[in-house]
């Protein structure tokens, strides 16, 4: 008895290869060209995006506060304002 096996060889371009990719998967980049994160990637960066701005704001404000003496209205009013711009961050990339 023979076996007898056939390959057939195709030859492919990159420009074929490019049409059958699927999306971006994790560390590729998206089409509009920066990094696609995975859901729960996306999630912790938000969190420490949205956790670290109050702080920041804080610390910042705080110093400002004792270099000039205005006690506690750059610290209220800058992480009022790092809040604000990190929740409108979240909610800009909640909806990409």
């Amino acid at each position: 008895m023979s076996i007898a096996a056939t390959c057939t060889f195709t030859m492919t371009t990159d420009d074929d290869q490019q049409s059958d990719r699927r999306p971006a998967s994790h560390g590729e980049k998206a089409p509009d060209g920066t990094p696609d994160r995975g859901g729960w990637q996306r999630g912790f960066a938000n969190a420490w995006m949205v956790l670290g701005a109050a702080p920041a704001g804080l610390a910042i404000g705080y110093v400002i506060d004792r270099t000039y003496d205005t006690s506690p209205w750059w610290m209220l009013g800058l992480s009022l304002l790092f809040l604000a711009v990190s929740l409108y961050q979240l909610v800009k990339d909640s909806f990409k």
